[in-house]
């Protein structure tokens, strides 16, 4: 199985709070953001990772470089321009294949089951299945910006993006910042165009009647976007993740 990690971002909602490092490379528990999700990955059956690459990218790719002990087969993808969440994955689309692959955002930490993501997959036939999560039983330590409406089939009916927010109803489901996509995904996603899956991709899709579905499964989510979320990260790890 092959996966995207998504790690271009600025950092600029961390306050300095991040000393001028790329999201991915900020400590916790005394390891980077990204070797925690490179570990979980392959724990999880990702043999093959591909990094997107934009803000001090040399960083990312020296601290990758230095270790040999990864298990993974990891390829980079640099951009001169953001592109986006979606639009990354359209450079990369070469990449991936005929198979569905998962995307994931690299500043989050999360157990989510990835095998229970790919069988939701695979059942239904959708063009993404997104991971979301219950804030109710979950927890969570990032702002709560994609709330994500499910029947009870488990298809999506409604995506908003609510950029800054920490309300949940009662209803919703938050996105966890994982999905899994097939490549006819590719179709819809502009080229060489910033093209975000919250903001751009899925209220297109569901407006055209595209079938996105809701995979739950996971026990902990812990964003690192804001110097707030970063915190409260560091620590419900030393609870959740010794």
């Amino acid at each position: 199985m092959k996966a995207m990690l998504l790690a271009a971002g600025k950092s600029e909602r961390l306050g300095g709070l991040n000393r001028g490092l790329p999201k991915v490379l900020m400590p916790v528990l005394g390891r980077p953001i990204l070797e925690h999700n490179l570990r979980y990955l392959k724990g999880s059956g990702i043999r093959q990772v591909i990094i997107n690459l934009h803000y001090r990218a040399d960083e990312v790719v020296d601290f990758i470089k230095r270790r040999e002990d990864w298990g993974l087969s990891i390829a980079f993808s640099r951009e001169e321009e953001l592109l986006g969440t979606a639009g990354a994955v359209k450079k990369a689309e070469r990449y991936f294949g005929k198979s569905p692959f998962l995307v994931m955002y690299g500043d989050n930490l999360t157990d989510f089951d990835v095998r229970k993501i790919f069988t939701a997959h695979r059942r239904t036939k959708a063009l993404v299945t997104l991971g979301v999560y219950d804030s109710g039983k979950t927890a969570w330590s990032g702002i709560a910006a994609g709330l994500v409406k499910v029947n009870r089939d488990g298809r999506v009916t409604a995506f908003e993006e609510k950029k800054g927010n920490c309300a949940v109803g009662a209803e919703d489901r938050v996105n966890a910042g994982i999905l899994v996509a097939s490549p006819g995904i590719f179709g819809y996603i502009p080229k060489d165009k910033p093209y975000d899956f919250a903001r751009d991709l899925f209220p297109a899709l569901l407006k055209s009647g595209k079938r996105l579905q809701a995979a739950e499964g996971v026990s902990y989510v812990l964003a690192s976007d804001t110097a707030e979320a970063l915190k409260k990260t560091r620590w419900l790890a030393c609870k959740l993740l010794r």
